[in-house]
């Protein structure tokens, strides 16, 4: 897991995941999340991206 943190605000992390079997890896997951602004917190905005984050 890689993250950059500015003021204790997360603006970007990677996270990857590997799913292997007998030393043989059946998949590979990268999750790139990143700030494209920032300003004061959004309760709205938030319900949305956790929406589709579950999607």
């Amino acid at each position: 897991m890689a993250t950059c943190v500015v003021n204790g605000v997360p603006l970007a992390i990677r996270i990857t995941t590997t799913a292997a079997m007998s030393g043989q890896t059946l998949y590979q997951s990268i999750l790139d999340m990143n700030a494209t602004r920032v300003g004061p917190f959004n309760d709205g905005a938030y319900r949305k991206i956790l929406a589709e984050v579950k999607g």
